[in-house]
């Protein structure tokens, strides 16, 4: 695919044809963008990793901190690439189309991996017919505090893509792909500013019957405000993305015969959030005198389309918003918290 396919701007440096393959060799791509403060961090807990043999390729999105005279300082790093800044998912399929190895991953550059994750990812991967395989999640704030995020459940895809859709999701820190498989699937959608793992993920899901989990190590997912972190900020543009996400999946999944009440209650449940927080964002254009793009009752209709109910969430929030209508309600909720600060 057009994706995957080298681009003509990009300088680059490859230490990594000297590298030998064997069943537990993974390519390790880390998309960098500002990111000087924490990318020798995220190098570093790969070479604590034991039992694996590793290509890190490291592509620069246009960074303008320094970060590309750090990336060629490294000598851990095999590959560097370098180039204008086209987002996460071109520089993580720039980075998969140079993977050498059977399997890879995707770190981001202000993330990391606790000792004995990738090779609790490899032994769970092999012995799964799966194309991906998921390790447990850790999310650590600035005072260093660390939050386990519960795993999704993988005793059958729909109830994995259930509670997936509902946010029991891991990040790419988390997870390892067959090379072939990721490749085959189109890599990631770089039309896409929001839920971009979202996408790749649960497109595979439809393609397997059992997501592979390793109970080993922890991938550990940075929650910062910084530039560099890909998903600091939400927007019109990210709504309608992760919009899109949800329903081009549950499309698919009626399409397959896949539907059942555990999906429909779980993508009303994540199509009502994003309606609501379509909802603040329409009282934040008019705010600011923004034009209107009828975004929020596009969502409203096609979760009407869909049979679902008119709300979901805690008991208030349903008989506020069946009362006096969702708009309305979170505007009052929104006017509340403004006087209550």
């Amino acid at each position: 695919m057009d994706a995957l396919m080298p681009t003509t701007d990009f300088m680059s440096i490859d230490q990594s044809s000297t590298k030998s393959v064997d069943d537990s060799s993974i390519s390790i791509v880390i998309p960098c963008f500002n990111a000087i403060a924490y990318l020798e961090r995220a190098i570093d807990s790969l070479k604590q990793q034991e039992g694996v043999n590793d290509q890190i390729i490291v592509i620069d999105d246009g960074s303008t901190d320094g970060s590309i005279n750090l990336i060629k300082s490294l000598p851990s790093v095999d590959v560097w690439k370098s180039g204008p800044n086209k987002g996460a998912c071109a520089a993580r399929n720039r980075g998969l189309s140079l993977a050498i190895f059977p399997y890879v991953m995707f770190l981001d550059a202000d993330d990391y991996l606790d000792t004995g994750t990738l090779k609790g990812l490899v032994s769970a991967l092999k012995d799964s017919r799966s194309i991906f395989a998921i390790a447990p999640m850790v999310m650590i704030n600035d005072t260093g505090e660390r939050i386990s995020k519960t795993l999704p459940r993988n005793d059958k895809v729909t109830n994995f893509i259930a509670d997936w859709v509902r946010g029991r999701y891991v990040s790419p820190c988390s997870i390892l792909w067959k090379t072939e498989a990721v490749r085959r699937l189109g890599g990631w959608n770089e039309s896409l500013s929001k839920n971009q793992d979202g996408d790749i993920v649960l497109r595979a899901a439809l393609t397997i019957d059992k997501v592979a989990i390793s109970s080993c190590g922890a991938g550990i997912y940075w929650c910062h405000d910084g530039e560099s972190r890909i998903s600091n900020s939400l927007d019109e543009t990210k709504l309608r993305d992760s919009f899109y996400v949800f329903s081009n999946i549950y499309e698919q999944l009626k399409k397959r015969g896949m539907r059942c009440d555990e999906i429909d209650n779980a993508f009303s449940y994540a199509t009502h959030s994003l309606e609501r927080l379509a909802a603040r964002n329409r009282l934040y254009n008019i705010k600011k005198k923004i034009k209107d793009d009828k975004f929020f009752e596009e969502v409203k209709d096609y979760r009407k389309d869909a049979g679902w109910p008119y709300a979901e969430g805690p008991p208030l929030h349903i008989f506020l918003s069946r009362i006096i209508g969702l708009d309305r309600k979170e505007r009052l909720a929104h006017q509340l918290k403004s006087l209550m600060h």
